[in-house]
């Protein structure tokens, strides 16, 4: 049987017979509603929970309706178990934005499975009943996944930590899983914590990625021990990159200190990893000291101007990277030329193992090679990864110039426009 533009009002159906009957009866309309739970983090900003909520736990409850008359009443938001009882009712106020129609109740998620419901009267004064077919299904554990922040390093072993609370009246014994789109998450993939209520308990897996610049989804879940059905979960991203360094001068080079005077002159540098250095390739004639509260520097003294190095280091697992820099100085004053590379590091050359930082100076032998700690991953396989900066600072005095024009030497009085001008060239990368 079929009805075309039902007249409002509530249509009963009557059965005449004594023969059981099997009713279905569905229904179309242009009203709809729709809902989402909101939280309020401790610095009073409001996100939308995108899990199973927490039984027992206060939220906010974003109804949204659509083709809602304007001119429509008695707004009531509801909250029924699968039954259709009432679980919680009240009114609610609904805003008729331009672009979306919304309300919002403050409500605390019941123990059981609920469906929301909204309820009032329509433009025509008859009641109406609209509920979202979506079902939330509130929980008694919480599972935290500290999220990680910025790149991973490639090559290097990284852990994934959680932390689960049984937030229930009795002891649970939970699976918490973990699952990739890569496969790149390391054995084991799943844990059993067995928690007393009350109780709170943490846990990591390891994920290790090969490759360069590779994204990795992943999903911690966590489930009750023999049972399917998921409690709650949570979906990450992360992006693999290579090893990242850099080096910058900290004492520069004159031409009076080249030369015969060179030896009484020691530049420095310092080089800047990505990473905790655990292993360095010896330089001649360059001393070099891990920074003893930053493993991730490496400071660098020589002698002589005329001369450049190449700071080469790995850390304690997985592929490191080098920067080469030039200590040169200029005829009339300072010049330096500052050129990081980064490349993976496979050569055969003298390294230096440091668990303890301390001061190291290296000689011409090269032929002896200290311990490296870790597996160096990828040592065949090129970084594809390449930064070239060039910074140079030139001073360019025409005392000669000005010699041969006659002008003075001694200029009347002294300020910005009679020093010598440093000028920056651009950065290329």
């Amino acid at each position: 049987m079929s009805i075309q533009k039902p007249t409002p009002g509530i249509w009963k159906l009557t059965r005449r017979s004594s023969s059981s009957w099997t009713v279905n009866v569905t229904a179309s309309t242009y009203l709809d509603v729709d809902y989402q739970l909101k939280e309020t983090d401790k610095f009073g900003i409001s996100y939308v929970v995108d899990r199973n909520p927490i039984a027992g736990k206060n939220y906010t409850l974003e109804v949204l309706a659509y083709n809602l008359n304007s001119s429509s009443s008695s707004f009531n938001l509801h909250l029924l178990d699968d039954n259709g009882t009432h679980l919680y009712s009240h009114p609610v106020h609904i805003l008729f934005g331009s672009s979306k129609i919304t309300g919002y109740m403050a409500i605390v998620t019941p123990a059981k499975d609920f469906y929301v419901q909204l309820s009032g009267i329509d433009q025509n004064g008859f009641q109406f009943k609209r509920m979202c077919r979506k079902m939330t299904s509130p929980v008694s554990v919480d599972l935290f996944v500290k999220p990680i922040i910025g790149n991973l390093d490639v090559g290097v072993v990284h852990n994934i930590t959680y932390t689960l609370s049984n937030l229930g009246g009795s002891p649970q014994t939970y699976t918490v899983s973990i699952t990739d789109d890569k496969g790149r998450v390391q054995s084991p993939t799943s844990q059993q914590q067995i928690l007393p209520a009350g109780n709170t308990t943490s846990g990591y897996f390891q994920i290790l990625s090969p490759n360069e610049l590779e994204l990795v989804t992943y999903t911690v879940s966590v489930k009750l021990s023999g049972s399917a059905s998921v409690l709650q979960s949570s979906r990450s991203t992360v992006m693999f990159a290579g090893a990242v360094c850099s080096s910058f001068v900290s004492r520069k080079c004159r031409l009076s200190d080249t030369g015969s005077n060179c030896t009484s002159f020691t530049w420095s540098a310092t080089a800047v990893f990505s990473f905790d250095v655990s292993t360095y390739v010896d330089i001649t004639n360059v001393s070099l000291t891990i920074d003893s509260t930053d493993r991730k520097r490496l400071h660098i003294s020589g002698i002589c101007c005329q001369d450049s190095f190449t700071a080469n280091a790995k850390p304690s697992a997985g592929s490191g990277c080098e920067t080469s820099q030039s200590v040169i100085a200029s005829a009339q004053e300072e010049v330096v030329d500052l050129v990081p590379v980064v490349t993976d590091q496979g050569s055969p050359e003298t390294h230096h193992n440091e668990s303890v930082p301390h001061k190291h100076h290296t000689t011409n032998n090269k032929s002896n090679v200290w311990p490296v700690v870790g597996a160096v991953v990828g040592s065949a396989v090129a970084i594809v990864v390449g930064v070239i900066v060039v910074i140079t600072y030139k001073v360019h005095l025409q005392k000669t110039a000005k010699l041969k024009m006659g002008q003075t030497d001694f200029p009347s009085r002294v300020d910005k426009s009679n020093k010598p001008q440093f000028h920056q060239s651009s950065l290329s990368l």
